[in-house]
């Protein structure tokens, strides 16, 4: 029992460390690594992700910069919705 509760201990420290060490910069490496898998690499330099932190409900918005489709969201997780949604509606590719 001791064991277990000591793995577990462990766990939650290692978690809450990932989750404090999480920023802007990384989340948007993230979405920008899951924009370049989608993609197909495509997409490097034509999307750009913008996190923009807003108590309340999730919420993404698209807009165009020059040649360039910016997503905006709350979140990363937002983001993505907002990717595939661009890629749905607008580019006109299902995955």
């Amino acid at each position: 029992m001791k064991k277990i509760v000591f793995v577990m201990l462990t766990f939650i420290t290692a978690l809450g460390a990932m989750n404090s060490s999480c920023t802007s910069a990384s989340a948007s490496t993230a979405i920008d690594s899951l924009a370049m898998r989608v993609t197909e690499g495509t997409s490097v330099g034509r999307i750009i992700f913008k996190e923009m932190p807003v108590d309340g409900e999730d919420y993404f918005e698209i807009d165009k910069t020059g040649n360039r489709v910016e997503i905006s969201g709350n979140n990363y997780i937002s983001m993505a919705v907002g990717l595939n949604w661009y890629l749905k509606y607008v580019a006109g590719v299902h995955i």
